[in-house]
């Protein structure tokens, strides 16, 4: 049974026990993302969480990560456009300490200067690592064209901005953002609720604080462009609006987006790789941040072939409403289903989905309401949905060779 609680502080819980497993997962998220960052301090998210896990006021950076190793915490985490995020799975005789561990990193982190040029160094290998993920860096591109400032910003940050940002930088983000009122805490597993509910008082009793979302501040850019870069290959995204996860009609997207392209049995499958030749790989999926939904079609493929590639993929989109057959949507239904049953299974991504949902609608659901609000979508209202992409002009981001694509040149901000 799903347990969710808004202690007086304002942090957000949600709890789900899960029978027959022995782990219990773990995700705090704070209101600390990207989008907090300015052009001064672009990166200044990721280096705070850098800083996050190098030592609390009472633990340094290598007893704090003892602390962690004795916990048999299997830790990952990141900075988000809307949060940082500390996550962790491990057994339920240890919980409490995995808490308290979670909570004096959240609160109490160190951020001394010693540390600053490691972390520093670390956000810098990330940034410098991007042109040899092209695929990733495409897709970073699409979202910093594609959604409004200042929820654009990819959060690696620049050359420039990450070597000026100083430890009082971070120390005045992390007390402005750090804070319970807009933070959300999730478990799924081996937990029990109301004790886990009275240890979270205990531990955020004297927490206070409220972080003050930054408003949008300027329409996003979005149009068609092209990165030049000497590759062999040319790596395109396509953007377009959608409705947003808590609207109703986001299941009947995500139905028709999966069979657009979510599986091998998918039109851009079938009709792009398969039948044309025309890449070596393509996909498309629904996401949504922030009451901002959007579907994207990621593909990659050799130069020559990329003007033909994206004039079939926005083809097979403005036609999906005419050639859909109930067939099509129940297999896609079908894929979906299974896909959140997988999911469900796993304690993280159970725990994950929670703190994603309560971030950004301040309320969840159990998985099988999801599972019931893909199953119930009705045949017509996908159709409509995917009606409706046919009127939309895409947000188109490639990256390839000079000429591949008759698009604008476009260097994004972390190139330096």
């Amino acid at each position: 049974m799903l347990v969710t609680r808004t202690l007086e502080n304002g942090l957000r819980l949600a709890i789900e026990p899960m029978e027959g497993v022995a782990s219990v997962a773990i995700d705090l998220r704070l209101p600390a993302g990207s989008m907090h960052d300015t052009d001064d301090t672009d990166g200044c998210a990721s280096l705070l969480f850098e800083m996050l896990l190098r030592g609390t006021t009472s633990l340094d950076s290598r007893a704090l990560t003892a602390s962690l190793d004795r916990c048999g915490l299997q830790r990952g985490g990141g900075a988000g456009r809307t949060a940082l995020r500390l996550s962790g799975v491990s057994t339920q005789d240890q919980l409490e300490a995995s808490l308290r561990l979670f909570f004096d990193i959240a609160r109490h982190p160190r951020l001394e200067g010693d540390q600053l040029d490691h972390a520093r160094a670390h956000c810098l290998q990330s940034l410098h690592h991007l042109p040899d993920d092209p695929e990733e860096e495409v897709g970073l591109a699409l979202l910093s064209k594609h959604l409004p400032p200042p929820r654009h910003r990819s959060g690696l940050g620049t050359d420039a901005s990450l070597s000026n940002i100083d430890v009082h930088q971070l120390g005045a983000r992390h007390e402005a953002t750090c804070v319970p009122c807009g933070s959300v805490l999730t478990l799924s597993g081996a937990v029990h609720a109301d004790r886990t509910i009275g240890l979270v008082r205990e531990l955020s009793g004297d927490w206070h604080g409220t972080s003050c979302e930054p408003e949008a501040t300027s329409s996003p850019s979005r149009g068609q462009s092209l990165m030049c870069r000497g590759t062999s290959q040319t790596h395109v995204a396509i953007c377009w609006d959608a409705p947003p996860l808590d609207d109703a009609a986001s299941a009947a997207t995500r139905i028709a987006c999966c069979a657009l392209g979510g599986h091998t049995s998918s039109r851009l499958f079938t009709e792009v790789r398969q039948r044309r030749s025309l890449c070596y790989s393509i996909g498309a999926r629904y996401a949504s941040l922030r009451g901002l939904g959007r579907c994207t079609i990621r593909a990659g493929t050799v130069p020559e072939n990329a003007v033909e590639l994206v004039d079939t993929c926005l083809d097979e989109r403005s036609r999906l409403c005419e050639t859909l057959e109930l067939d099509d949507i129940n297999r896609a239904r079908r894929s979906i289903v299974s896909s959140l049953v997988m999911q469900g299974e796993s304690t993280r991504a159970r725990a994950g989905r929670l703190a994603y949902e309560l971030m950004e609608f301040e309320t969840c659901g159990t998985l099988a309401s999801r599972v019931d609000a893909v199953q119930s979508a009705d045949p017509e209202d996908v159709r409509q949905q995917a009606e409706a992409w046919c009127t939309q002009q895409p947000t188109i981001v490639a990256l390839g060779p000079e000429g591949c694509l008759p698009y604008q040149p476009w260097t994004p901000p972390w190139v330096s």
